[in-house]
């Protein structure tokens, strides 16, 4: 069966930033859609979603040479550009591998991301928390203030603990945040000029030489950080990692990790400041807040959608998904589907289903930190809430907007106004 025409518009900047009418559209009309603009069939029903995440036989994530539109980033042209800096390749790790080379990597990092290692980091997650409302609130007048939540607290909780916890220095900041950016941008290759890739590469270049210093640090005095772990720790294969995975290791787990809590955390907050009455709630029952973290998971999904290959011709529905093809699964899309939940688009965090959903992705590739993000999240809902009071989205910096983007999706700012809590 050929797939219905629909508007192509997945490079519409409306639709970037505020897809879910759309995604109705395309989950009413058709099983499947072909989408021009992405090279790709694109995936929106949650059980479709579900069953191609499952089958990793069929679907895989190391894509086909010069299939996709981002692999246009990814040629020997771009590459030499690592050469001449005389830095390694990156190489595919974690997502962008499949079988026995995906377990390679995980299974290292596993314990690292387990919830008993997780429960043990939360005191340090606290104090990187606190240390950033300590500045804002330092910054006020008479306890009131004004902030950014999500350039000056969203963007910086998950940067600031990751750099701690890869055992990095903090002065890198701005860096870490610019190669997940570059990285996404790669990723989402076909949005990108020359120049543009160009300039992500550079970026990524910049990065590995900043982990390249560390990891000869590390290597003269191991410690317990997670980079030391990854020099020095024997793989389920008896060897160790070369230093052409650890980078790449590095800047998949930045680009990852950063980008699933920084848009987690801040549509979160987004969600609870917006209408005073559930903020009231969250702040006067604790209890409610992991169940409500779930449901912005699944009702603004901050990763927009996962990439996989056909290995070989297959079918979805009634749809036939050639060999070699690109399938975009819309996790976003999935996760508002009227079939799985019951009224799909209303926000309700005691649904029944609340942490069925697909914001970690599903299957074999779920997530490798999601506990480290449910922790995250958790804790900088729950600290603003024990620090402050009066939180109100400040109207006079204009209407809360979603960034253009097509892999992501979270805010471009988050300005409150707040009150500093005297009980």
């Amino acid at each position: 069966m050929a797939t219905k025409e629909l508007p192509d518009r997945f490079g519409d900047a409306e639709i970037l930033r505020s897809p879910y009418d759309y995604y109705s559209q395309i989950r009413g009309e058709d099983e499947i859609f072909f989408s021009k603009a992405l090279n790709a069939f694109v995936i929106s029903r949650f059980a479709d979603s579900e069953a191609v995440l499952q089958n990793t036989n069929i679907f895989v994530n190391t894509p086909p040479i010069n299939q996709s539109s981002a692999m246009a980033a990814y040629t020997e042209r771009y590459y030499k550009l690592y050469d001449e800096a005389n830095v390694p390749r990156r190489v595919p790790v974690l997502a962008m591998t499949d079988g026995s080379l995906h377990l390679r990597y995980r299974e290292l990092i596993n314990p690292r991301f387990m919830p008993s290692a997780i429960k043990r980091m939360e005191d340090a997650l606290a104090a990187v928390v606190d240390g950033l409302i300590d500045g804002f609130i330092e910054r006020g007048a008479e306890g009131e203030g004004s902030v950014d939540l999500y350039r000056e607290y969203a963007l910086l909780v998950p940067l600031y603990f990751f750099c701690d916890t890869l055992g990095v220095p903090r002065t890198h900041i701005q860096l870490m945040q610019d190669a997940g950016a570059a990285s996404i941008a790669l990723v989402t290759g076909g949005l990108l000029d020359e120049e543009g890739r160009v300039a992500a590469h550079l970026k990524l270049i910049e990065f590995a030489k900043f982990i390249q210093e560390n990891i000869q640090r590390l290597r003269a005095g191991p410690d317990d950080s997670l980079l030391s772990h990854m020099i020095h720790s024997e793989t389920r294969d008896g060897d160790r990692l070369s230093e052409q995975e650890v980078i790449s290791m590095c800047a998949t787990l930045n680009t990852g990790g950063n980008e699933t809590t920084t848009n987690g955390l801040g549509n979160t907050l987004y969600a609870a400041i917006k209408d005073p009455q559930t903020l009231q709630r969250l702040a006067e029952n604790r209890d409610l807040i992991p169940k409500f973290i779930e449901e912005v998971m699944r009702f603004d999904s901050p990763i927009a959608a996962a990439t996989r290959w056909a290995k070989e011709d297959t079918v979805i529905g009634e749809t036939l998904i050639p060999k070699g093809s690109c399938v975009h699964v819309r996790l976003a899309s999935g996760n508002r589907d009227e079939a799985k939940y019951n009224h799909a688009n209303e926000f309700d965090p005691q649904r029944g289903n609340v942490r069925n959903h697909l914001g970690f992705g599903h299957g074999v590739h779920y997530c490798v930190g999601v506990h480290l993000s449910r922790s995250e999240i958790r804790i900088g809902l729950a600290r603003l809430l024990d620090r402050l009071e009066d939180m109100r989205i400040d109207a006079s910096k204009g209407p809360i907007e979603y960034a253009e983007a097509g892999m992501v999706h979270g805010l471009k700012a988050l300005p409150i106004t707040f009150r500093k809590r005297r009980d």
